[in-house]
């Protein structure tokens, strides 16, 4: 399954490195330091444990249709993602603000809820709760 992860993190992260070429004036920065740091932990943990899998910190269940399922989640939640993103490439809203934090976060949760990572559920919630705070904070 890491082979698909691998993918799913290059889709994410290529729109967000994108925005902060063509937008660098446009990057609103919170001004909270402690949910800063919460969201970057999240953050690079989500991506590390998306990839590593830890001994007896994971689960992976083997159901029928497992796999269908879960490329099926993600692939949805990554293509709505870079739909809104394109829509929403030069306008900044409350919406587009929402929705470009929940997605990924969604892809982190429902990763690690799928293949019972504990590691992963807890940095997502972790990333998701801070980024989204911060993306509304941001778009205000």
């Amino acid at each position: 399954m890491s082979w698909f992860n691998y993918y799913v993190l290059i889709i994410i992260i290529i729109p967000n490195i994108f925005y902060m070429v063509y937008h660098k004036e446009n990057i609103k920065s919170f001004n909270n330091k402690k949910i800063e740091i919460f969201e970057q932990i999240g953050r690079f943990s989500s991506l590390f444990f998306m990839i590593f899998n830890i001994p007896f910190t994971y689960f992976p269940i083997f159901i029928d249709n497992y796999l269908i399922v879960y490329l099926i989640l993600n692939i949805t939640f990554i293509v709505v993602y870079l739909v809104i993103f394109i829509i929403f490439f030069n306008k900044t809203t409350l919406f587009s603000s929402l929705a470009l934090s929940i997605f990924p976060s969604l892809i982190f949760l429902f990763s690690g809820i799928f293949l019972i990572n504990i590691p992963l559920i807890i940095s997502s919630i972790i990333f998701g709760t801070s980024h989204i705070y911060i993306s509304v904070k941001n778009a205000k």
